[in-house]
């Protein structure tokens, strides 16, 4: 791994109503904020070993990538595996902790099979945008 990015915060909404929106990939995009679309490749119900892909578009850009869920415990944490090229993916880790009608919410991502000016830009880029597609999150499951 070259670098690892970590983020928490409370969400005032229960862990039922924020894994709505990190159970199923194709839910990420209602936070994300992306020009991406998730079509699951593996059979229905959501679970670890579930395979999808992640289409995302700009302007003429088109970019397809693989992703699987390593771990999947409903309501408590999900692990995803995005595959970006060869030897080039990100594992994100979101951890939910129930505190009444509070969840806090843990997440890692980290970033493996890159090096050199590409590890000191997605810490100086990746770090912002990852917060803010958080907090989307949050506001999203928060209905705010």
């Amino acid at each position: 791994m070259e670098i690892e990015i970590v983020s928490a915060f409370p969400i005032r909404a229960r862990p039922d109503v924020v894994w709505e929106y990190l159970d199923d990939p194709r839910a990420h995009g209602a936070w994300l904020g992306t020009n991406q679309k998730t079509v699951l490749t593996s059979p229905e119900p959501v679970r670890g070993g579930s395979t999808f892909q992640v289409i995302t578009e700009a302007g003429n850009l088109k970019r397809m990538e693989e992703g699987e869920i390593l771990l999947h415990r409903p309501h408590e944490e999900i692990v995803v595996r995005v595959q970006q090229s060869a030897g080039k993916y990100t594992d994100t880790r979101y951890l939910l902790t129930p505190h009444g009608d509070i969840t806090h919410l843990d997440c890692t991502v980290a970033f493996f099979g890159r090096g050199g000016v590409t590890v000191w830009f997605m810490g100086l880029i990746a770090r912002p945008l990852f917060r803010h597609s958080l907090v989307r999150l949050r506001k999203v499951a928060e209905g705010t």
